[in-house]
């Protein structure tokens, strides 16, 4: 454990981390109305990030709200844990206190500030994902994000490793996600009200057009994927800051075809790069990576993690990232010039079923209707030029994205 390096070296001013933990608390819970008063949020927020909790305590208070505080060492602190844990220390959770901390709470939020993205990169990850996969919290908190019982915000605080990844100085890197959040504008919360509001117009007008499937075609992508009536396209949710994606959950069934992804996949410790997959009846049948592919196979291992759960389209007219991040949540957001696209292997997201509000669907009906189910999320991204063509019900085709940006209108 690395005990010589306990912070990072830089840190915005403070008016900046005030202005964020603003976006978090009275923005992105409860999908942009914020937190409401009596509620409670635990917060899990990893060391580095510690800067910004006095500020987001503040907002909470301020909006009275009660805070549950999950810290989570870093610099080393889980390297060390798997390096030296058995298998029966791997599997060991508090689950009467995990089974607790989700009744008191109304919203989770999550600072991810990882102080070494490659600190599990020579730790077996069949270790990784006993833990993971062990562990009764996510399994219930899962539970209740698909009842729509809990609220959930993730957004994170840049780190030396985060910036050298990605080829900045952390200074630089603050910079981007600065002008990512609308922080250096005088009311970003007003700003981020108007991205989401453009977001819901095309998450709705692509919900209402009863896709059936599309199609995606570039130099690098010829993949059909499945859609379907009973789905709603998601976006502008609050559950990611920052957030300009619209996505949604198709049937993995009906999954054909290859994609080619430009952008790296950072996951469990590892990067892998040059991610080729190939679909054939929704099953990946063929997978290579350029860098990491050992591990690329082994994740494919996991239970359902080779369909498709999520397929994802940023506009780059909205969206303020333009370079690599080195991080999930920024680059699946990415803009530039031709926008992106991403899928995610593994677990779908239960509330892109468009449902009868009086009926409440079982896990076999979510089986039934191609949503998959698994313990894994992993997004892969795109940023090559692609046009992506839509198949309607009545057999109409429709060009709905080209050069980075939808064609709704």
């Amino acid at each position: 454990m690395n005990s010589n390096k306990f912070h990072e070296s830089y840190t915005p001013p403070e008016y900046i981390l005030s202005k964020y933990a603003d976006i978090l608390v009275n923005f992105a819970l409860h999908g942009g109305k914020g937190l409401q008063l009596g509620e409670s949020v635990g917060l899990r927020i990893m060391q580095p990030a510690l800067p910004l909790l006095p500020h987001l305590q503040q907002a909470i208070v301020k909006a009275g709200g009660h805070m549950y505080l999950n810290f989570v060492p870093q610099y080393g602190f889980d390297k060390q844990f798997y390096t030296y844990a058995n298998n029966e220390q791997l599997k060991h959770h508090y689950s009467g206190i995990a089974h607790a901390i989700l009744e008191a709470i109304d919203h989770e939020m999550v600072i991810y500030s990882p102080s070494d993205l490659k600190e599990l990169q020579n730790i077996d990850i069949q270790k990784i994902n006993l833990r993971s996969s062990t562990n009764p919290y996510f399994k219930e908190r899962s539970k209740l994000f698909d009842e729509g019982k809990l609220g959930y915000t993730l957004a994170y605080y840049p780190t030396d490793s985060m910036a050298q990844e990605a080829g900045m100085t952390l200074e630089e890197y603050w910079q981007q996600v600065i002008n990512a959040c609308y922080l250096d504008e005088e009311n970003p919360v007003k700003s981020w009200k108007n991205t989401f509001t453009m977001i819901h117009e095309t998450r709705d007008k692509l919900t209402d057009l009863k896709i059936q499937y599309l199609h995606i075609k570039g130099a690098d992508v010829d993949l059909k994927v499945k859609i379907g009536s009973d789905r709603k396209w998601l976006g502008g949710t609050g559950r990611n800051i920052p957030s300009y994606e619209t996505f949604v959950s198709p049937d993995w069934r009906g999954t054909q075809g290859r994609a080619l992804f430009s952008e790296p996949l950072y996951t469990k410790g590892t990067l892998i790069s040059g991610i080729k997959l190939e679909f054939k009846d929704g099953i990946v049948i063929n997978a290579t990576a350029e860098q990491g592919q050992e591990v690329l196979l082994q994740l494919l291992q996991e239970e359902n993690f080779n369909k498709i759960g999520e397929f994802s389209l940023t506009d780059k007219r909205i969206s303020r990232i333009d370079r690599f991040m080195a991080e999930t949540l920024f680059d699946e957001n990415r803009g530039g010039e031709f926008g992106n696209f991403h899928i995610a292997l593994g677990d779908a997201y239960k509330d892109s079923l468009n449902r009868d509000q009086d009926h409440s669907p079982t896990n076999q009906d979510f089986e039934q209707r191609g949503f998959n189910t698994s313990l894994l999320h992993s997004d892969i991204v795109s940023t090559t030029d692609r046009r992506v063509v839509a198949i309607l019900e009545n057999g109409e085709e429709k060009v709905i994205y080209e050069k980075g940006q939808f064609t709704l209108d």
